[in-house]
């Protein structure tokens, strides 16, 4: 990979006389500001994806049910653009610079922040058609031949498919890399520039896929109601509702922090200018950092019966607590 790199004190005049701030403009919102909030966010949501993955290994309960291991894979992908990229991006806010100023820290951070967020939009994708099969298809998976090709196999696919275009067009591109320390992200990555990878890429993993999970989506959420009307047994209702309800609010979040930014793709796809929406189209994208960050706490609200096992674990150690103190302080009273 050719690479050019350029310090933090990069000038202006170096750069054809031009502003960085004019080439590489950030929204307004202050750095301070947006470290403080990412960092509020960052480290209960890094807490609450451990708390889910101990219980999904611990507990074969959890973790035996199908409609459970998107969920598994969801957040074990997000974990790590979470350790990886917004690390890189509090270090920038907090020291004006990225850090350590090796090519290296730039492609990790590019990585995570286009390569791990757009392959999470996309299993996303394949968790709403899925929840079709499980919910109203589910003889597709009723063996071991059916199960891999219907659930497991697309899971692998997509996950190999994103590891490979991503670290293709980021790390190993057909052209010059340029990087300058000072801006977000060092500066866009050079395969933005080739037409064919920028509309494959935009159209295909980030378009498309967010399409589909509005989509079917809302067709799940028509067929359950369909359904509700011919089920009279309560028990099959109550199974359908929950499996449902659990894709529907992790699609939600998707739906509300994805799709303003692809509705901005593809008016500029369309031929909308780059800059012709200013500080609003940088706002709307800053919005999609909360996107990885709030995936936890809506899993975490999919998943009743983990906060069910984590409140008896609360209430079951404050008990040995308590216990444990007052025999102490009985002892301990004068005679």
């Amino acid at each position: 990979m050719d690479t050019t790199t350029f310090s933090s004190q990069y000038s202006s005049d170096e750069y054809g006389r031009t502003p960085l701030q004019a080439l590489f403009p950030e929204i307004s919102l202050p750095r301070p500001v947006r470290f403080w909030l990412l960092l509020i966010l960052l480290i209960p949501s890094i807490l609450f994806t451990l708390i889910l993955l101990y219980y999904f290994i611990r507990d074969r309960s959890l973790r035996s049910p199908l409609n459970n291991h998107v969920i598994i894979v969801l957040l074990i992908v997000n974990f790590h653009g979470l350790m990886i990229g917004f690390p890189i991006q509090l270090n920038f806010l907090h020291l004006g610079h990225v850090w350590p100023q090796i090519p290296t820290t730039c492609l990790a951070w590019q990585f995570s922040d286009i390569g791990i967020f757009t392959t999470t939009g996309i299993i996303m994708a394949w968790a709403s058609i899925e929840r079709h099969i499980l919910i109203f298809h589910d003889q597709w998976v009723s063996s071991r031949r059916k199960c891999f090709l219907f659930h497991y196999l697309p899971l692998v696919i997509i996950i190999v498919y994103g590891l490979i275009f991503y670290t293709y067009v980021i790390c190993f591109p057909p052209c010059q890399q340029l990087f300058i320390y000072s801006i977000n992200w060092c500066t866009t990555p050079c395969f933005t520039t080739i037409q064919r990878i920028t509309m494959y890429g935009t159209i295909t993993n980030a378009i498309l896929m967010t399409f589909i999970i509005v989509f079917f989506s809302i067709f799940l959420l028509v067929r359950v109601i369909r359904q509700k009307r011919e089920l009279n047994q309560r028990f099959e209702w109550r199974k359908l509702r929950k499996t449902a309800i659990q894709l529907l609010s992790i699609s939600a979040l998707f739906f509300f922090l994805m799709l303003p930014t692809v509705v901005i793709s593809l008016a500029e796809v369309c031929g909308l200018g780059k800059n012709a929406l200013g500080q609003f189209k940088l706002y709307i994208y800053f919005t999609r950092y909360f996107l990885p960050l709030l995936l936890p706490f809506v899993c975490f609200r999919a998943l009743p019966e983990v906060s069910t096992k984590l409140k008896r674990l609360i209430i079951c150690r404050h008990q040995i607590h308590t216990n444990t103190i007052t025999p102490t302080l009985i002892s301990m009273r004068p005679k």
